[in-house]
């Protein structure tokens, strides 16, 4: 949560926490920051010298809980302000030092800047300024001590940005509606004021911030357009949104601070602790091979371009067999290379269409794998990052492809090996839990092995089908897995005729490409039919004939 490097606006939470935690914000800011300065590089000189993301948020911390003021001159939302008005204003640390330390000719909040900016800095001098400088604010901590006057929270208190609460007013928000049996939890007390934008149970307290709302902050959601901006959001789901925060992490909206959003898909099954941490290592080790597989195919294909035919590699069924053993051979045990190989052949090859909308998620594609409850029944949240913000068209399609959400869903069932229910766009509802070989889509139940076979063939089939530059391809696949849902049959026909696949036939403005053969990856010219690889399509439609015949069978027998 204290990874941010800019804080003009709210990067962190803080009206989330309420007063009566504050002191335990603190020390928790003070042995972040303490790590930080004693362990992590401040100068990077890969390529050229630069500054680093850690030096930028230590730098970012320090103005945004230290800083007095705000706005115009104020510091806490200018790291270089900020280290400037200690020397020259407060006199927590002298000219001389902050000179001699980042190398400066004179003292001035640009040149104090430009001196981060440009890396010009001494690497350890810096380093003693930021001990020095964190020293004197834990010695001077001063919590009962007026903002102006002490160097805990000195604007964040001044502003009152901390929820004020006690812990028993907190304790009943945070309750409030829930029982053990007939006995309440808690209650909270109705007050006056408007009802939560985001629950509508309680009145709200917490302003309405971005870093705790998203994009929405700001936007039309009452009666009348004239009410402005207030207090209205209840503690329980600012509490919501801080865990949130804290378990996914932040990103950006433009300027602004925001939650990270992730897709959340829900499963109960009878795992233990150590299940879900051998989930979580599968899920990201499988992914990243996966990645490294791709990276080693693109690379090929690139060198087959600039040879010529004889001289080119054939990326068959045993190229792939060796590239997945040299991949797979630094798992620890023969079990574990096993585990990663099966799940990545399926990744790879059995629902190629999964590898690559996850790979093109935020945060380089990595997964989250966590459980709720005690015992042997537990509910198990697989967080998938969100797109990046250039794919939100295809998060879009994404979601509203179910031939994509239900192969997403068949691998995960298979990373498990476990046949409980999985839930996505819903919430799971503990009456399904004792269900099998059952997904849910938004609160829709579809028996997995009935529609898994029909759907996988329509995802991969559009997998094949479309081509492209990856965040392009990635669009077109799933509008085309959209549309094959929709009327299988017809589409079908549709990318046969808009496809290369008679000799002479232009490949690179066509709308669709070539399907290459399954087995050898070429695409391969039939003689008799002077087509190209007319028996891989008339494979994929004799199996979406016979999937939508079976379909067919099953509601006139209902």
């Amino acid at each position: 949560m204290f990874g941010f490097t800019k804080c003009d606006f709210e990067p962190y939470p803080v009206f989330s926490v309420p007063s009566f935690l504050a002191e335990s914000l603190y020390e928790s800011i003070v042995e972040v920051l303490s790590d930080k300065i004693e362990s992590k590089p401040l100068i990077s000189v890969d390529r050229a010298r630069r500054v680093t993301r850690d030096l930028r948020n230590i730098q970012a911390t320090f103005a945004f809980f230290f800083g007095r003021t705000s706005g115009g001159s104020g510091d806490s939302q200018s790291p270089a302000n900020f280290i400037y008005r200690l020397a020259s204003v407060y006199g927590v640390l002298s000219e001389e030092e902050v000179v001699e330390a980042l190398r400066l000719e004179a003292l001035s909040k640009n040149s104090i800047k430009d001196a981060f900016d440009q890396a010009t800095l001494d690497e350890e001098k810096t380093r003693n300024l930021f001990r020095k400088l964190l020293r004197r604010f834990r010695e001077e901590k001063a919590v009962d001590a007026a903002p102006e006057e002490s160097w805990f929270f000195p604007y964040i208190r001044e502003s009152e940005k901390l929820l004020d609460a006690s812990p028993e007013e907190y304790l009943d928000c945070a309750l409030d509606g829930s029982s053990l049996g007939f006995a309440p939890l808690g209650e909270a007390e109705r007050g006056e004021g408007l009802i939560c934008r985001v629950c509508g149970a309680q009145v709200g307290p917490v302003g309405e911030k971005n870093i705790l709302l998203g994009i929405s902050v700001g936007k039309f959601h009452n009666q009348s357009g004239s009410i402005g901006k207030g207090a209205r959001i209840c503690p329980r789901c600012a509490l919501f949104s801080f865990l949130n925060t804290k378990l996914f992490g932040m990103t950006s909206a433009g300027k602004f601070p925001v939650p990270s959003k992730e897709n959340l898909i829900f499963h109960y099954g009878n795992h233990t602790e150590d299940d879900i941490h051998r989930l979580d290592a599968l899920a990201n080790r499988t992914l990243d091979l996966a990645r490294q597989f791709a990276e080693v195919r693109r690379t090929v294909s690139e060198d087959n371009r600039k040879l010529k035919e004889a001289e080119r590699t054939t990326m068959d069924a045993s190229w792939r067999k060796d590239r997945l053993d040299e991949l797979t051979s630094e798992e620890s045990s023969a079990e574990d290379k096993a585990t990663v190989r099966k799940a990545l052949v399926e990744l790879l090859y059995d629902r190629p269409g999964v590898e690559q909308v996850v790979s093109q998620m935020r945060t380089n594609g990595e997964i989250r794998v966590f459980s709720l409850g005690a015992g042997g029944q537990r509910l198990v949240v697989f967080a998938l990052p969100h797109f990046r913000d250039e794919l939100e068209l295809a998060h879009r399609r994404f979601s509203c492809s179910r031939s994509m959400v239900f192969s997403l869903m068949a691998f995960l069932s298979g990373l498990c090996d476990c046949d409980g229910p999985f839930f996505f766009q819903g919430k799971p509802r503990l009456e399904a839990s004792g269900s099998h070989g059952v997904f849910y889509i938004r609160d829709r139940d579809y028996d997995s092995e009935r529609y898994r076979r029909l759907y996988e063939t329509l995802s991969n089939f559009a997998h094949r089908a479309v081509g492209g530059a990856p965040s392009d391809a990635l669009k077109g696949r799933l509008k085309l897995a959209v549309e094959l849902e929709e009327a299988p049959l017809a589409t079908f026909d549709s990318v046969l005729r808009a496809s290369p696949v008679r000799p002479g036939e232009d490949t690179k403005d066509s709308k669709y490409r070539r399907v290459a053969n399954t087995e050898s990856g070429r695409y391969e010219y039939d003689e008799t039919l002077k087509v190209y690889s007319p028996w891989e399509y008339l494979k994929v439609f004799e199996e979406m004939r016979k999937l939508q015949r079976e379909e067919a069978q099953r509601v006139g027998n209902r």
